[in-house]
């Protein structure tokens, strides 16, 4: 899935009946774009069978509504500053704090184990889970760990028991929905110079059409991770998880309570943020991820 802009994919939800629907979109509208640069990323939403039809509430700015509100019509994303290097100043989601950065870390090494994890997950395997963590941040997992017991109840509007291991299998599974399941070539990668962070582009051929999918990288233990989850985290389970807890007594995290007060013009201004540091432009990364450079060509 190519990264896309919220508010445009927020103005589809306004209009349509079921507001997941419109993440499904492949295109990248105009107002998507900063400086040439992609705004921020959104992918697909979980298919109904997997629970009840949970609104994603569709604004960009201004204060969330309550699910079932009215919501306003969003504003395209201002223009951005020139943003400070990732992780040196407070943002809305949290972010890993990598180990110091060690070059010609390859970033080859990644995608066969996920891609593994991936394979293992989709075939109902509990290994997969563990697996799948080696190949994300640490933060990426904590959060997962805290979270994964209220997504489950979120998918399945609670009816899920079983097992901790079968929770995760299942909420992993529904992620899968926004994440690349396979890749013919080696993803490319942009990454910022002389620094432990990177973006990657990955191209899926597993639906039959290729789909682009946009994530973090991180340098962490000596190796590069994904971190955010190719930004589903964000703008896909982030805001769902913000109302679920409010409307069931169950205290909100920070990065919920910025969602909750502010709405999502803060994240689209971190993604920006990340895609600008790292050289990220909507015609493709450079670099390759077999072959990690220094910061992006010129």
């Amino acid at each position: 899935m190519s990264v896309l802009s919220c508010t445009a994919a927020a103005n589809a939800a306004h209009k349509s009946d079921d507001s997941l629907s419109v993440f499904a979109s492949g295109s990248m509208p105009e107002q998507a774009l900063v400086a040439g640069r992609p705004a921020f990323v959104v992918a697909q939403a979980p298919p109904a069978a997997l629970g009840p039809d949970v609104v994603v509430p569709p604004d960009a700015v201004g204060p969330a509504p309550e699910p079932g509100a009215p919501a306003p019509r969003p504003a395209t994303p201002p223009p951005a500053s020139t943003p400070a290097a990732p992780g040196a100043s407070p943002s809305p989601t949290p972010t890993p704090t990598p180990l110091p950065y060690i070059e010609n870390v390859p970033f080859s090494t990644l995608w066969p184990k996920y891609f593994d994890a991936v394979k293992r997950i989709q075939a109902g395997d509990p290994a997969g889970v563990k697996e799948l963590y080696f190949s994300l941040s640490s933060e990426d997992v904590k959060w997962f760990e805290a979270n994964y017991k209220h997504l489950a109840d979120l998918l399945s509007s609670g009816t899920l028991t079983g097992t901790p291991e079968q929770l995760k299998l299942f909420v992993l599974q529904a992620f899968l929905r926004n994440m690349p399941k396979s890749a013919e070539k080696e993803p490319k990668v942009s990454q910022a110079l002389h620094k432990p962070y990177a973006v990657a582009r990955v191209t899926d051929h597993s639906t039959g059409s290729p789909v682009d999918y946009e994530t973090l990288l991180i340098q962490e233990g000596g190796r590069w991770v994904i971190s955010h989850f190719f930004f589903a985290r964000d703008f896909i389970w982030m805001p769902q998880l913000a109302h679920f807890k409010k409307l069931n007594g169950i205290p909100n995290s920070p990065d919920e309570t910025v969602y909750l007060t502010q709405g999502l013009q803060p994240f689209v201004e971190w993604a920006r943020g990340q895609f600008l540091n790292c050289g990220y432009e909507r015609e493709g990364p450079r670099g390759s991820s077999s072959t990690p450079t220094s910061g992006p060509r010129r």
